[in-house]
């Protein structure tokens, strides 16, 4: 059970890390074009 916990965070957290570098990427580069 706690195995798949860590687990389900880990992917969790991620996912997080992904769509922050997405809003991150789409803020610079339309930044960049204004």
């Amino acid at each position: 059970m706690s195995n798949f916990t860590v687990k389900r965070n880990e992917a969790l957290m991620r996912n997080k890390l992904q769509q922050a570098k997405r809003i991150v990427i789409k803020v610079g580069t339309s930044s960049l074009l204004s």
